[in-house]
């Protein structure tokens, strides 16, 4: 069973290796749980993140640590990968309303070669460290608040502040003020609280975006950035 305010990642593959692993993870203080039909990793470490995709790189520090110990005791192959990152109930994180800003227009990416966008990208982040920083923040799909804000911060750091990401034309001022009171509120927790801008100020009801929103916004703004930069 698992339990309220917690972040487990999901295993997935061969079941009776998954027990074998349960057998010993214990004493490395790591946890692995069966819940329905399914079977999850944690660590108290691995909790107390709010990234996501940092919980997937702890997550898989954890399994390779009992692939190694499988290797020299049983022998592979393991049969065992990580699955999704999972958050019970307390963990989850969204906005706090469905809300869309009438403001907020998405403007999309140049419509292009898929293959030749990637490749372009993909030779960027080799020459550019922070747009490598921020891919990783990406690397699960669809960032969450923490992970957008991550995104966000090394691209403010590295335009030099808040206003001038506005001014280099990335974003409407307004709809910035709105995303970085979304991702900076005081209702983040663990590691969010820590990293917020601004604690104790919430969203106003009208500047609330839902999450999507919030990862669209971010992405244009991650396009317009990497734009300038190669």
């Amino acid at each position: 069973m698992l339990n309220t305010d917690s972040m487990y990642i999901e295993l997935k593959g061969d079941s009776g290796r998954i027990e074998q692993y349960k057998e010993f993870a214990g004493e490395g203080n790591i946890e692995i749980v069966k819940d329905a039909q399914s079977y999850y990793i944690t660590s108290p470490e691995l909790q107390a993140m709010s990234s996501d995709v940092e919980s997937y790189k702890k997550g898989q520090e954890l399994l390779d640590l009992l692939h190694g110990i499988s290797a020299v005791i049983y022998g592979g192959p393991f049969g065992i990968s990580l699955g999704t990152v999972n958050r019970t109930p307390g963990m989850q994180r969204g906005s706090g309303s469905s809300f869309i800003s009438a403001r907020a227009t998405i403007v999309k990416a140049p419509s292009e070669d898929l293959s030749l966008a990637a490749k372009n990208l993909i030779s960027a982040a080799k020459n550019v460290p922070v747009i490598l920083e921020c891919l990783r923040y990406f690397c699960l799909g669809h960032p969450s608040i923490f992970d957008m804000y991550k995104i966000y911060e090394i691209i403010r750091t590295d335009c030099g502040g808040h206003d001038e990401v506005h001014k280099r034309g990335y974003i409407d001022k307004t709809i910035l003020n709105d995303l970085c009171s979304n991702i900076n509120h005081s209702k983040l927790q663990g590691e969010q609280a820590r990293h917020a801008r601004m604690p104790g100020r919430d969203p106003k009801p009208e500047s609330y975006m839902p999450i999507e929103e919030m990862q669209r916004t971010v992405i244009m703004i991650f396009n317009k950035w990497v734009n300038d930069k190669v």
